[in-house]
């Protein structure tokens, strides 16, 4: 059993709350380990996998190496924009 999926079946015990804390703690104190960011997504590298943590939705993802992270990274790139609803109301509003 690889590293990451010792992760993952330990981390889905976890509550949602706890798991969304655990998220924003990494995001906020753990930029060392920032390796790369695309879009919302984080990727950090760990001592022996590598996470992907989405800053919008917290959603924390585990993998063994590096290219695994980047190939999610990629299949997930049209949906890892941030949120722009708010900026097309605005302008909107600025246009009347």
């Amino acid at each position: 059993m690889s590293n990451a999926s010792k992760f993952r079946s330990t981390w889905d015990y976890i509550p949602k709350k706890a798991q969304n804390e655990q998220a924003k703690h990494m995001l906020e104190n753990a930029k060392k380990y920032i390796i790369h960011e695309i879009n919302k997504l984080v990727i950090f590298k760990m001592n022996g996998h590598f996470e992907v943590i989405n800053k919008e939705s917290l959603v924390v993802k585990f993998y063994d190496t590096e290219q695994e992270c980047i190939n999610f990274c990629l299949d997930a790139y049209p949906n890892s924009f941030f949120n722009t609803q708010q900026n097309i109301f605005s302008t909107a509003i600025q246009a009347e």
